[in-house]
């Protein structure tokens, strides 16, 4: 048990963050094919905008009309 703990701590560290790209530390939401976001990086956020993610997506124009 304990060891099993450790790995799962010790995997959060290596997370890093699919929209900014800085390392998670806390809770990541899984967004799916073994990715992660912080929870403030959600889509459609100032910090989701910003990001290199948001360039190439096709919702990016839904978000910045306030559709």
């Amino acid at each position: 048990m304990r060891r099993k703990r450790e790995e799962i701590k010790e995997r959060r560290t290596l997370e890093t963050c699919y929209v900014c790209g800085n390392k998670i530390t806390g809770n990541p939401v899984y967004i799916g094919q073994d990715k992660h976001r912080h929870i403030r990086c959600e889509p459609g956020s100032a910090r989701w905008l910003e990001s290199a993610q948001a360039k190439v997506s096709e919702l990016t124009q839904f978000f910045e009309k306030g559709q």
